[in-house]
């Protein structure tokens, strides 16, 4: 789970963008003018929106009204693969440097092939295309998540555009030895005393879309990975020497994806615990 840039143009005008980007056929141009005729009510939304996007309020947003007809209409702008929203998508997972960056925000597992609402184009299809209700995620967080959005006075998903993320950890994991083989448990805990609603929204965050279990499912490739350095730098240095690499290593990590990132928890717990340090010594 990682915080990513979000749009930065006119959120307005993307949404015009969108209306006129619609082919001309029969059933779009009977669309495309009540969508336009929508438009005062749209900008007013889309304000709003914005507003309480930069005071990180969006749970404030009250749902427009809308007949069926509207509904469909706004809900029918967002299409993934058209152009419009296949260059939102590479804006979004492209750094300032030009460099690709791609690796989901929910997750950090998998790699972003969707965009997903942040608040569910069922419940205010007047946002269906707001670039900052649209954020890159992998497919297996899209179809994770539900239509529940926000729900005893506090969210389900973190809003990784906005939400600032505590730099202490409450991502853990217990490794253990049995028959051979090493067994592998991440789970989140308070013992740092992050704010309790914070912590409530990670933790709802992390049980809606399954991450410790997906981060164990995942766990082989990475703990392998480490083995193999473990067995190439103590080779030539101390055992203290490289797990001082390899814990360095892991603050590389998390300063690229977060402080919590799982894999840089795995690679530290690896090194800090010594009797799994010495039996991946020998893997």
């Amino acid at each position: 789970m990682r915080k990513i840039k979000h749009y930065q143009g006119d959120s307005f005008d993307f949404h015009k963008k969108v209306v006129n980007s619609k082919r001309n056929t029969k059933e779009n141009v009977d669309k495309k003018k009540r969508l336009t005729a929508l438009l005062p009510i749209s900008q007013n939304a889309f304000a709003d929106y914005d507003a309480k996007f930069s005071r990180n309020i969006l749970q404030t947003l009250t749902p427009i009204r809308l007949t069926k007809q509207e509904k469909e209409d706004c809900t029918g702008l967002y299409e993934f693969h058209s152009a419009v929203f296949t260059r939102l998508f590479d804006n979004l997972t492209t750094t300032n440097e030009g460099v690709d960056d791609s690796l989901c925000p929910y997750c950090t597992i998998g790699e972003a092939s969707s965009l997903d609402h942040i608040i569910p184009k069922s419940v205010m299809p007047v946002f269906a295309d707001h670039p900052k209700n649209l954020i890159p995620c992998c497919s297996n967080c899209n179809s994770k998540k539900s239509n529940v959005w926000f729900a005893n006075d506090n969210w389900d998903y973190i809003n990784l555009y906005i939400d600032d993320l505590p730099n202490k950890q409450f991502l853990f994991v217990d490794l253990a030895i049995d028959n051979n083989t090493l067994k592998v448990k991440f789970y989140i805990d308070n013992r740092n005393h992050i704010k309790e609603n914070l912590f409530l929204k990670i933790s709802n965050h992390y049980t809606k879309l399954d991450l410790c279990r997906r981060f164990e499912q995942c766990s082989n490739q990475e703990i392998s990975e480490v083995a193999t350095l473990i067995k190439n730098f103590s080779k030539c240095v101390t055992d203290a020497k490289c797990k001082e690499v390899i814990l360095e290593s892991s603050k590389q990590l998390q300063d690229e994806y977060g402080f919590n990132y799982w894999k840089a928890v795995l690679r530290a717990e690896c090194c800090s615990n010594d009797v799994v340090y010495q039996f991946l010594k020998t893997k």
